[in-house]
């Protein structure tokens, strides 16, 4: 028997855990590309036109959602908002972590690209052919996401999470939920490195005070899966001149 009591003192807990439960379940059933891009169809956008759009506005939306989502549940539990990994500036401990991060893991990732499994998800948007502004626009989407996404992870629930359950519970907790939203993925291996990924992320937001370390690994990731899948696949020209 526990006694279910109240306790105020886990106001931040719960208001933290249940909004990010509730915004990540809008983001994937709500904001789902294919969904968008079926309605655009609908109204007479041409198929690729569609997914392109669709994939775009998904990432600018989820963005938007899950970072002022967050915000507004850490202010509904009290907790400041700038304080809980936004604070801290960038500086050299951040872009040395990222850096280091990114050495170890680009080679790997770049190999990854070339395979059809890889290459069967990367990159999202399907055109045919992607100039560098295509390109580009793309990044640029998948920076407010990942914003969005390292605050949910890495920001609000972590640095609020540490404050009440401590560090290590706190890390576990967010590898857990960070590892299950990949569940989804084809492949097994995303989803159980997304375990390491979970814990080295949440480790270099708590050592530099701040999400923008995980969020430039992140990119870093991005950049570097599109870029070689891209590259190596048949049916795409890569980085190609506007006809």
């Amino acid at each position: 028997m526990h006694d279910l009591t109240w306790d105020p003192a886990a106001l931040p807990t719960v208001v933290l855990l249940v909004a990010a439960t509730v915004l990540y379940s809008i983001k994937h059933y709500v904001l789902s590309a294919s969904r968008q891009q079926a309605r655009l169809e609908a109204a007479g956008m041409p198929a690729i036109q569609a997914q392109t759009t669709a994939v775009l506005r998904r990432r600018v939306l989820a963005g938007l959602l899950l970072g002022t989502g967050m915000l507004a549940a850490e202010v509904l539990a009290g907790v400041d908002p700038v304080a809980e990994g936004l604070a801290a500036p960038p500086g050299l401990t951040t872009l040395a972590c990222a850096a280091g991060a990114l050495a170890v893991l680009g080679p790997i990732l770049w190999g990854s690209g070339r395979s059809a499994s890889v290459q069967a998800a990367q990159p999202e948007v399907r055109a045919p052919v992607q100039p560098p502004g295509l390109i580009l626009k793309g990044w640029a989407a998948w920076a407010i996401y990942l914003l969005g996404y390292e605050y949910l992870f890495r920001g609000a629930l972590l640095f609020g999470l540490a404050a009440t359950l401590g560090v290590w519970p706190a890390l576990a907790v967010t590898t857990a939920l960070y590892a299950l939203v990949h569940l989804p993925k084809p492949m097994l291996g995303e989803t159980l490195g997304s375990v390491v990924m979970g814990f080295l992320f949440g480790a270099m937001a708590l050592a530099t005070g701040a999400i923008w370390a995980p969020w430039l690994v992140h990119m870093g990731i991005v950049v570097i899966t599109e870029t070689s899948a891209g590259r190596a696949n048949p049916e795409l020209r890569w980085w190609a001149p506007e006809t």
